[in-house]
C-alpha cells in the first residue's frame, strides 16, 4: 500500500466519512471543488443580527431545552471527542468555516467565500466582524492554528494529514490560502466541519481548548460536570442570527430505558429511541418521535488474521453471510424500521448506479443448506467462532440472531455482549474474536470513501494489515478514485470495488436501518442534517 493512501486513511478514520465522529456540527457533502463556493450565507445559523425566535411561528416563554446523552469523553475538545452525544452540544459554542445542511447544501458560515487557485492550493475568504467569548477578533491566524491543532493530537492520526500547514499562507487578517500535499475530493467536506480556535488565549490556556471552550458560537458554557452534565447558556452578544433556545442541557443516561422513562416523564425534551422502544414512544402523549434514515448501518465483520479461522478463508466466511437471514435481523432486532442493502456499502452517492447492487450474496442471500456445505468444506464445522457486540439491545439481539441461524448451518458460534468500553478495547485484540459487529456508514456523497473508510477503519485492526483476494487491486482503486473529479469515472472504479468486496465478504452489510428521536411534542425546528446527524439543535424552538 502507497505512502499517499495511509495518508488518506488516517484521514478518513477520524473524519469519518464527515459523519460527524470529530468534526464540529457535522460536515461532508459533496461540493464542487473546482468552482467558486458563494453560497448565501444568510441561510446559514449566525448569518444576520436577527432573532431566531422573532421568526419561529409560535415561539414561547420557555427557554430551555433538556437533550439525553450516552455518553462522555472527558473532554470537550472536539478534535478528542470519540462520539457525537457531547459534539452536539460542542457545536453550539463554536461555528465552523462551512456546513452541510439538511438539503445536503454546502453553506457559508465563518467564511464566505472559497475559490481554488491551483491543483492543490484553495483560498477561503473569512467573515468580518466575528469575535470569540472573550472578545479577541476571529481571523485567519485562528484558522491556520485550529487546522494544524486538529493535525497533532497527541499521538492520534492528522485529522487533515495532506494539509501542508507550512507552505499554507495568511494573505490578510480575513484570507488564508489553504495548500495541499495532494488532492482527494474529501478534503473541502473534512477542514469545512472543524471547530476553530482561538489561537491567542488557546496557546496562553490550554484548558480553553477542553474544559473552558472559548468558540465564536452562539452559547457558552455554564457548567460541566464530567460523566453527568453539560450546561449551555446563550450569549449576549453573537455575529449572527440568535436561536431561540436560551439554555441547553446536555445529560448523560447511558442505558437505554433510562432515556425512555426520562421521555416518557418530561425528564428530557429530546432523546435517542432504541427500536424496539419507537412504537411505545410514539404512543404518549405530549411525545414525538423524529424518525428518519440512518447514516450509520449494521454490519458483520470477520477477523483475518492468522489467530481466526477466517484467515485465508473466503469460503469460511462466506458460509456464515449465507447462513444469516437479514429480514429477520431488520424485523426483529430494528423493529423492521430498516431496508435490506443489496451491496457492500449503502447510500445515495452519485459516484455509483445499480450495477454495484446483487452482486454475489447480495443477489441470492439467505441459503442455510449452501451455507452448510461451505462449513464443512472449510473447515467451519466442529469450530467454535466468537461474536462480539457493543452491548447494545439491537447489537445484542443480532448477535443472538446470527447465533441461531448458524446453528442451522451446523457453525457453532459463541456470542459475547460487552459494554462499550470493553467492545472497543477488545476489537484491537486479534485473538479475542472472529466476528463483531459493527457499523458500515451509509453514503451520501462517496462510494469510494465508503469503501476506504469500510477497509481501513471499521474493521477495528484494519484490514489495511492483512492479505485477502484482490487486495492489491482495492488499494490501488483507493488510491486513484479520490483524487478524481469525474463522477463517471469514480462510478466504474467503484462497480470494481463492489464486485471485489461481495466476492471476498470481509464484512456482509446486515441492515440500513432508520434512527429514531424522542421530542417533547410543541418542540419545533429541524435538528437534523444531510447525514441524518442531530446536530442542528440551534435550529430548534418551543411552538
Amino acid at each position: 500500500m502507497g505512502k499517499s493512501l495511509k495518508r488518506i486513511l488516517a484521514a478518513l478514520l477520524v473524519s469519518a466519512l464527515a459523519l460527524s465522529i470529530f468534526a464540529c456540527g457535522g460536515g461532508g457533502g459533496g461540493d464542487s471543488p473546482d468552482a467558486s463556493n458563494t453560497s448565501d450565507a444568510s441561510s446559514a445559523p449566525g448569518a444576520t443580527s436577527t432573532s431566531a425566535a422573532e421568526n419561529s411561528p409560535g415561539a414561547s416563554a420557555r427557554d430551555t431545552v433538556i437533550i439525553a446523552v450516552t455518553q462522555d469523553s472527558g473532554t470537550l475538545d472536539p478534535t478528542l471527542i470519540s462520539g457525537n452525544d457531547i459534539l452536539n452540544a460542542v457545536q453550539l459554542v463554536f461555528d465552523q468555516l462551512w456546513y452541510i445542511d439538511e438539503n445536503g447544501d454546502e453553506i457559508m458560515m465563518l467564511a464566505t467565500e472559497r475559490e481554488r487557485l491551483d491543483e492543490l492550493t484553495f483560498r477561503v475568504h473569512l467573515r468580518e466582524g466575528v469575535t470569540f467569548t472573550n472578545g479577541n477578533t476571529f481571523e485567519a491566524d485562528d484558522v491556520l492554528f485550529s487546522l494544524d491543532h486538529a493535525n497533532n493530537r497527541f499521538g492520534q492520526p492528522a485529522i487533515v494529514p495532506l494539509l501542508d500547514v507550512e507552505n499554507s499562507k495568511i494573505i490578510d487578517p480575513h484570507t488564508i490560502d489553504l495548500v495541499f500535499t495532494e488532492y482527494r475530493i474529501t478534503l473541502m467536506q473534512s477542514i469545512g466541519g472543524l471547530c476553530m480556535f482561538d489561537k491567542q488565549t488557546s496557546e496562553a490556556d490550554p484548558e480553553t481548548m477542553s474544559t473552558r471552550l472559548i468558540g465564536t458560537g452562539p452559547y457558552i458554557i455554564s457548567e460541566y460536570v464530567v460523566n453527568s452534565h453539560l450546561n449551555l447558556t446563550q450569549k449576549d452578544e453573537y455575529w449572527g442570527t440568535k436561536p431561540a433556545i436560551k439554555n441547553y442541557s446536555f445529560v448523560q443516561l447511558k442505558e437505554e430505558s433510562q432515556r425512555v422513562n426520562a421521555i416518557e416523564t418530561g425528564e428530557v425534551d429530546v432523546a435517542d429511541i432504541p427500536y424496539q422502544d419507537i412504537e411505545y414512544v410514539k404512543s404518549l402523549p405530549g411525545v414525538k418521535v423524529d424518525e428518519a434514515p440512518s447514516f450509520m448501518g449494521s454490519g458483520l465483520y470477520f477477523n483475518i488474521a492468522e489467530s481466526s479461522i477466517f484467515h485465508e478463508n473466503p469460503d469460511a466466511r462466506r458460509a456464515v453471510a449465507y447462513a444469516v437471514d437479514r429480514n429477520a435481523i431488520n424485523s426483529l432486532a430494528y423493529s423492521g424500521t430498516g431496508t435490506i442493502p443489496n451491496a457492500p456499502v449503502d447510500g445515495t452517492a452519485s459516484d455509483g448506479d445499480g450495477r454495484m447492487s446483487d452482486m454475489g450474496i447480495y443477489a441470492d442471500d439467505y441459503k442455510p443448506e449452501f451455507a452448510a456445505e461451505l462449513a464443512e468444506s472449510s473447515g467451519l464445522t466442529g469450530k467454535t467462532v466468537r461474536l462480539i457486540n457493543n452491548g447494545s439491545s439491537a447489537a445484542a439481539l443480532t448477535s443472538e440472531l446470527i447465533q441461531a441461524d448458524c446453528k442451522k448451518a451446523g457453525i457453532t458460534v459463541e456470542v459475547i455482549s460487552l459494554d462499550m468500553g470493553t467492545w472497543i478495547t477488545n476489537m484491537y485484540d486479534e485473538t479475542y474474536y472472529d466476528m463483531y459487529i459493527d457499523g458500515v456508514p451509509i453514503s451520501p456523497d462517496s462510494y469510494s470513501g465508503t469503501y476506504l473508510f469500510c477497509y481501513g477503519y471499521m474493521a477495528a485492526m484494519s484490514y489495511v494489515n492483512y492479505n485477502f483476494n484482490g487486495k492489491d487491486k482495492v488499494w490501488e482503486i483507493l488510491e486513484a478514485v479520490l483524487a478524481i473529479d469525474d463522477v463517471a469515472e469514480r462510478i466504474e472504479m467503484n462497480n470494481e470495488l463492489a464486485r471485489i468486496c461481495a466476492d471476498d465478504m470481509l464484512w456482509l452489510n446486515l441492515v440500513s436501518p432508520s434512527s429514531a428521536l424522542g421530542m417533547a411534542a410543541d418542540l419545533q425546528g429541524s435538528v437534523r442534517n444531510a447525514y441524518n446527524v442531530a446536530n442542528l439543535f440551534r435550529n430548534l424552538y418551543w411552538g
